[in-house]
């Protein structure tokens, strides 16, 4: 017991250094993330707030290793997201731009920024608690279900929302207003060392990501743009390099600005105010959760089992909870660190840990290099990094449509381009809640477009399809001539508002020259009450023209049958035109067509035992020593005419009435139908070849009248005219030669 106990340990403590290794790994690789993160933050304040932003990055990169590794979990790395950080610039600025809100910031420019970042921070607690609840609740499933267009568009829309807020960066000017005068000629002018040393740090970076995967690219272009521009500094002095990130604030200063926190306290908030906190705050949760989801699954291929999406989802609000309140900004699961901290040895939450402790140790030891990067050449790299960000769908779409799909997908694919070009302008230039009404608004009418094709599989008639029912001659004969006047209607996948008309049409159709018109339900996956209430309406309209309609596959206590109760469609419950198998109502149909092509219908009120297929070619003679062997029975509804287990000693002749063969299935209370049997058949023949117990039960459908012959007593009449036993065998085999064609065409009728 003691050494089993001590085993967790030394296999936990046997991968410190592999959990150190990845660690490390993690950190230098997050270090681009954290810069790229830092320079979009605070993007509404100028480029004199980079540095800010910066710092608030490295707290969001801390908090969200420390936190995983307090609460615990599965090897899964976060980082600082660009996009969620531009989520929240948008909403400051939308703010910003408020009348009502403006008036409540202070008068000075610093105060008003402190109150935008507190309002930030809010928006960002928001998320955070909204993860844990969703986590606690263990909903983590549900965010998933949010459709892939939406989410590849607020990501496209929040990359090229950053894309454009950095070009200016990348010019050597100051903002969008600079870059304006520039181009009017009104004062600014680009900067072309500035230009020049960014797309020297792009070229870097898109080139290192091609030659190793040993240094992230961005780390590259990063460290050769600001080496060169230190270079250039030394021996022409002179040249101007445009603004540089600036030297990061001594420390990380953990906490909210305190004057806009006293500010967003004291003063009541607009309506307008709260609205933009609240959907950013949800926005900003639904993005962050599925992005880490889709991160934790790609982890699951590295570890090869499944982790838990809700501490997942738990975890990750719990991390922007805390960079919230200490000043940071939005992190969300990263593929790349995890994968990098897992090739490097890392398999625990420690690597989580080291992660962090050697973010706070860079955090104070690079103040310097970071503050002198340039900010073009951190402009160049956040826009390779950011268009590098656009998640494997999307690239697989464009990739697909510039390849040229089959003509059958363009308008799928085009449709899905389409709706997701819109959401991300919507992001990118209007604002976040109008991209979250209009996309899913859209993204449901083209899912109701797509799904209003038509429910109806096929539609065959009751020549080609009939049921496994042993009949008379004369029988099979009608239906064999007069089966299409029933039409079977195969229904798949869901019946809803939208496709219930299409539905309604194809119904009408099929009976406009039908006696009966029967629908196959077993493919149906789904319904509503409008197609209940519509299949009532063209219910009434069959009936009207002498048409019956019946419904098939509805076992008995199933949804779809207890359903149409509830919306009011008693009707064919209540006439017993609903059956739990397609074979049942087939045979039903079937009846009801013979019964109304009969010229006479008092000769089939029982067949004489002289006239039965069975015993066709016996003499007058020969009849009469059958009906004198004979028994005649008669059964009322329900009865067993023999049980399963039970001796096989007679084969029984059904001269009236119907009858079913049926196995007792264990577990289930209702019989697996067999075959059919009406007035003309022969059953129970396997007494009379193998003998031994019967292997199902045959019980009647309707009152039964049938002539039972003992095999002992055919034995006996073999011994004095064998010609009777013969030619009652040739008549089952032939008989039994006919049921096997038929099942064979039946067979190959239902796998078309």
């Amino acid at each position: 017991m003691l050494m089993s106990q001590a085993q967790p340990s030394m296999a936990f403590d046997g991968n410190v250094r592999g959990d150190i290794m990845g660690g490390m790994t993690a950190m230098l690789v997050s270090l681009p993330m954290i810069l790229s993160c830092g320079a979009v933050v605070y993007q509404p304040f100028g480029p004199h707030f980079v540095a800010a932003g910066v710092a608030a990055a490295f707290i969001t990169a801390i908090a969200g290793a420390l936190v995983p590794a307090i609460l615990g979990g599965r090897l899964h790395v976060n980082a600082p997201r660009p996009t969620q950080a531009a989520l929240l610039a948008a909403m400051m600025v939308d703010l910003a731009g408020q009348p009502n809100f403006r008036a409540l910031l202070p008068s000075d420019a610093l105060g008003a920024d402190a109150v935008l970042m507190v309002m930030a921070a809010a928006a960002l607690a928001i998320a955070g608690v909204t993860q844990i609840v969703l986590g606690t609740l263990r909903l983590g499933d549900l965010v998933k279900y949010v459709p892939q267009t939406i989410v590849a568009g607020f990501v496209a829309g929040f990359v090229i929302q950053i894309v454009v807020v950095q070009i200016p960066f990348l010019l050597g000017l100051d903002g969008w207003s600079s870059l304006r005068h520039a181009l009017l000629g009104a004062g600014a002018t680009i900067n072309v060392y500035s230009l020049a040393l960014g797309l020297l740090a792009a070229a870097v970076t898109l080139l290192t990501r091609r030659v190793t995967r040993l240094v992230p690219g961005a780390l590259a272009g990063l460290l050769i743009g600001t080496v060169v521009d230190g270079t250039v500094q030394h021996w022409l002095p002179g040249v101007d390099r445009g603004a540089i990130i600036g030297t990061l604030p001594p420390g990380l200063s953990l906490g909210l600005p305190l004057t806009g926190l006293n500010t967003v306290f004291h003063a009541g908030l607009p309506g307008s105010a709260i609205y933009a906190l609240v959907a950013t705050g949800l926005t900003l949760a639904f993005i962050t959760s599925i992005q880490s989801l889709l991160s934790a699954t790609a982890a699951d291929s590295l570890f090869g089992a499944s982790g838990n999406s809700n501490q997942e989802l738990t975890n990750q609000g719990a991390s922007n909870l805390v960079s919230a309140l200490i000043g940071g900004t939005a992190s969300g699961g990263s593929p790349l660190l995890t994968r990098a901290a897992f090739q490097q040895g890392g398999q625990t939450r420690r690597v989580n840990l080291v992660l962090g402790l050697g973010l706070i140790v860079l955090a104070w030891g690079l103040r310097e290099p970071v503050g002198a990067i340039p900010l073009s050449v951190l402009a160049a790299v956040v826009i390779v990094v950011t268009a590098q960000g656009l998640d494997d769908w999307t690239k697989h779409l464009l990739r697909t449509l510039w390849r040229g799909p089959q003509r059958r997908d363009i308008r799928r694919l085009g449709t899905d381009l389409a709706v997701l070009a819109l959401v991300s302008l919507l992001v990118a230039f209007v604002s976040v809640p109008a991209a979250i009404g209009i996309g899913m608004a859209i993204t449901v009418a083209v899912f109701l477009k797509r799904s209003s094709t038509s429910p109806v599989r096929r539609i065959y008639r009751g020549d080609v399809l009939q049921s496994n029912t042993v009949r008379s001659n004369v029988d099979a004969a009608v239906l064999e001539q007069h089966g299409q006047e029933t039409a079977i209607v195969e229904l798949q996948g869901p019946i809803f508002f939208g496709s219930a008309d299409l539905l309604s049409r194809s119904i009408e159709e099929a009976g406009a020259d039908a006696r009966c018109v029967l629908l196959d339900f077993r493919r149906v996956t789904d319904f509503d009450s409008t197609s209940v209430l519509i299949l009532k309406r063209v219910d009434g309209l069959l009936s009207g023209r002498g048409c019956r309609l019946l419904l098939a596959g509805l076992a008995e206590g199933s949804d779809f049958r207890c359903f149409l109760h509830e919306v009011g469609f008693d009707r064919p419950e209540q006439e017993g035109r609903i059956f739990a198998e397609l074979d049942f109502a087939l045979a039903h149909a079937e009846d009801r067509l013979l019964a109304a092509r009969r010229t006479d219908p008092v000769e089939h009120d029982e067949i004489p035992l002289t006239s039965h297929p069975a015993l066709t070619g016996l003499s007058v003679a020969r009849l009469s020593m059958i009906e004198i062997l004979a028994q005649r029975m008669e059964y009322p509804t329900g009865t067993a005419i023999y049980r399963e287990g039970e001796p096989a000693a007679s084969i029984f002749l059904l001269m009236k009435g119907a009858a079913t063969r049926q196995r007792r299935l264990a577990g289930s209370p209702h019989p697996l139908r067999q075959t059919g049997y009406r007035a003309g058949a022969l059953f129970g023949e396997a007494a009379l070849f193998r003998g031994g117990p019967w292997a199902a039960d045959v019980v009647t459908d309707t009152p039964v009248v049938c002539y039972r012959l003992a095999v002992e007593d055919l034995l006996m009449v073999d011994s004095i005219d064998p010609w009777i036993a013969l030619t009652i065998v040739r008549n089952i085999a032939s008989g039994l030669m006919d049921r096997v064609q038929f099942l064979r065409q039946v067979q190959m009728a239902r796998a078309q």
